[in-house]
């Protein structure tokens, strides 16, 4: 989702390894309509390239937001295994970490993930709980409000 600098980019990637009838690019969508196209998905993608610029200048390693909308929705996420992506991810409990780099690592992790539905809705209701639990607005700003309060 989405039609970023990296679009076309990926489309071919997708191209090139015959994965055409696998994948859907939607390219720029309505914020409204996201989630409609999440919960069309079975695995959810949140790869970033580690060697972009701003990342490494400031220590910044993207919002997890878009992790936390996936998993909101209940989909196993694959993300690049950096920074605070790392957070939110454990191996085979609720996604999987990966070099976003290696396509082998990539193309695995799919295959395991296509052949075992039960893995892919067991990740997914986890997904669920941890977002209820710990990343709901309420939680947040709980933790938010109690710092505060702490004066730290």
């Amino acid at each position: 989702i989405g039609g970023g600098p990296e679009y076309q980019k990926i489309r071919n990637l997708v191209a090139s390894f015959g994965l055409d009838s696998l994948f859907y690019c939607t390219g720029k969508i309505s914020f409204k309509d996201i989630p409609a196209y999440i919960n069309a998905s079975d695995v959810c993608l949140a790869l970033f390239d580690r060697a972009y610029r701003p990342f490494r200048k400031y220590s910044f390693f993207y919002s997890p937001m878009k992790i936390a909308e996936y998993m909101a929705c209940g989909k196993p996420v694959i993300a690049s295994n950096f920074g605070n992506l790392k957070n939110y991810i454990v191996n085979g409990k609720n996604g999987y970490l990966i070099n976003e780099s290696s396509v082998d690592q990539l193309v695995m992790v799919l295959q395991k993930l296509i052949k075992e539905r039960k893995k892919i809705n067991k990740m997914g209701r986890l997904n669920i709980r941890l977002v209820r639990e710990l990343y709901s607005w309420d939680k947040i700003n709980t933790r938010i409000l109690a710092r505060f309060e702490k004066g730290t």
